[in-house]
């Protein structure tokens, strides 16, 4: 097992000596917080605990009434302020800090789950770390100096199952599940993995969902990462297939990936394919048993092909006579999986067929009901799948999408309104003076934030607006075959996170020269430009390295659509609404 992964046993789990220490350090500087809470999953009607997630309690540095947007919050300090949910999906925080003058010395706390364990890790379609908050129930000026302050953040919920279904009707039973569904399930897959193998942990290091809103074509699956689209897949066995390929292919190219590449591109992976499609090319065996192994992988082995099992150009026959090797594994070897891994791991760049697997596997040769024997069953072949049905730019996705774009839309519009209301308080925000210039500043500081909520929130929307033109299926065949649409994909996506950074820049400029000619006036201002001008710096710094801020902006209660909404009752506090 993972390091990081016995956290999820361990949240909150202090050590008395820690806590005091501590405790000693922030005494008299900052604010001791305890936050606890629980987060679920839903998907498709059903609530069930967020196990392993990763949680961080927050500091919202600015305004937390201004737009409601992240353009400058922080992480509490302390090693205890970042964790992960335990199987119960409960979690224990703690982290000490204080907030910036001009709004209260006091932290405004608040918590985000991510979907990563650490190994397992669920992206967007922005490659970002699938995120959501609490920070529509923050918790505004709390602690007290000294002591350490309990905060029940509350149960919150999150999912979106079955979102593509028409309105008013239940999902079908394989309606594509929520984002946190689909990760767990890849959670589930890794450790299962890892009782086959005793704890070892699977050969890519890694295992990454990316999940896109809009995407023409199946899940497909590189040496590390699954990319799944949102058209209606059973997510079970489709999961453990997709996982059964990077497995497969991260033992195959013993850590050089342009050897993946290669057989990606002379195998034809990309492909539509089933059971019993016998694939275009000149290497039908070798794209038989890449599919064949996945599903092997996934228990999907009861399927023959052309009256004859021993045809190895078939992947349901390779499945089927791979689950026979792996029955016969025995006395001597390890059993089933394992003996398979085994293989596996034993001959790098040398296994892409069958035949070349049996070569390797030392028991082959005295395993009953081999194939070409009367063991198991026929079944007619399948027709390869159509591709126009593959295609997930449907009424249903496209309709979905257009609601996401109008939803942001209505977000521009309101902010603007309150950019204007804003502005226009300013006029009658009180004179700053050398003993006190907190109002004037707070009214110029706020529209300050509502703009970058404007920036980031339009940011998103001509993102979002691109997905709504996916290649044509030839360009895309085209483009997975040589490799093209990984690059393309991985370059595009880095430049709009890279956008969205340098709109937190531009963002902390204008406060800088919102607060420019209070600096002389006031003492605390000066001050606070100062820790702008050093946020700005070190963030250019960050930048310039390639590297990207552990917080990223995003629009006002955007979540990619997906539903978050307190559950459960904190002590004297009202429940909060939901915000879809």
């Amino acid at each position: 097992m993972f390091p990081n992964r016995s956290k999820e046993y361990l949240a909150g789990c202090v050590s008395l000596i820690w806590m005091l220490a501590l405790a000693s350090a922030a005494q008299g500087q900052d604010y001791m917080i305890r936050a606890s809470g629980v987060w679920q999953c839903s998907s498709q009607g059903a609530v069930v605990p967020l196990a392993g997630a990763h949680v961080d309690l927050i500091n919202a540095d600015i305004d937390i009434d201004t737009a409601g947007t992240n353009w400058d919050d922080h992480q509490m300090h302390g090693a205890q302020a970042a964790g992960f949910t335990d199987s119960t999906g409960h979690y224990t925080l703690i982290g000490y800090g204080s907030h910036d003058w001009p709004f209260g010395e006091k932290p405004n706390v608040y918590v985000i789950v991510s979907l990563n364990d650490g190994f397992v890790r669920l992206a967007n379609q922005l490659n970002q770390d699938f995120s959501v908050n609490t920070r529509q129930d923050i918790h505004k000026q709390v602690g007290q100096k000294g002591q350490t302050v309990d905060i029940d953040i509350g149960t919150w919920t999150l999912g979106k199952g079955g979102e593509i279904a028409p309105p008013g009707q239940i999902p079908k039973a394989n309606a594509n599940p929520s984002e946190c569904e689909l990760w767990g399930r890849a959670r589930d897959a890794v450790l299962d993995y890892e009782k086959i193998t005793l704890g070892v942990p699977p050969p890519a290091g890694r295992y990454g969902i990316e999940y896109y809103w809009v995407w023409a074509g199946t899940p497909w699956t590189d040496v590390a990462t699954t990319h799944w689209g949102p058209a209606s897949y059973p997510i079970l066995p489709t999961i453990i297939h997709e996982f059964g390929h990077s497995v497969r292919q991260a033992f195959d190219d013993a850590g050089d990936d342009l050897h993946f590449a290669d057989d990606a591109l002379k195998y034809i992976y990309g492909q539509m394919h089933s059971a019993c499609y016998h694939s275009v090319g000149a290497f039908p065996s070798q794209f038989a048993f890449n599919e064949g192994w996945a599903e092997y992988w996934a228990g999907q082995t009861g399927i023959t092909c052309a009256g004859n099992p021993a045809n190895m150009e078939y992947e349901g026959n390779v499945a089927h006579a791979l689950q026979i090797l792996s029955n016969c594994a025995g006395a001597g070897t390890a059993f089933g999986k394992g003996a398979m891994l085994d293989v596996l791991k034993s001959a790098p760049k040398q296994i892409h067929t069958f035949g070349e697997f049996v070569q390797h596997a030392p028991w082959a040769s005295q395993c009953a009901g081999s194939p070409g024997s009367s063991t198991g069953t026929t079944s007619s072949p399948l027709a390869q799948l159509n591709w126009q049905n593959q295609l997930t730019n449907s009424q249903p996705q496209v309709s979905w999408i257009s609601g996401v774009l109008r939803t942001l839309g209505s977000l521009q519009q309101d902010l603007r309104r309150q950019m204007t209301v804003q502005r226009a308080a300013i006029d009658h925000a009180p004179p700053c003076l050398t003993e006190n210039c907190t109002g004037m500043a707070i009214a110029v500081l706020r529209p300050v934030g509502t703009q970058a909520a404007i920036d980031v929130t339009a940011l998103f929307q001509a993102r979002i607006a691109r997905m709504m033109s996916p290649p044509r299926r030839e360009d895309l065949q085209r483009q997975l075959q040589s490799g093209e649409f990984a690059k393309t994909a991985r370059d595009d996506k880095r430049a709009f996170l890279f956008a969205v950074a340098q709109t937190r820049i531009r963002a902390l400029e204008r406060a800088v020269a919102a607060l420019g000619p209070l600096e002389r006036s006031s003492a605390d201002v000066a001050r606070f430009i100062g820790r702008l001008r050093e946020e700005i710096a070190s963030t250019r710094a960050l930048l310039q390295r390639g590297d990207l801020p552990a917080l990223l902006m995003q629009p006002p209660g955007f979540f990619g659509g997906n539903i978050v909404q307190r559950t459960g009752r904190g002590p004297n506090r009202a429940l909060a609404p939901s915000r879809e």
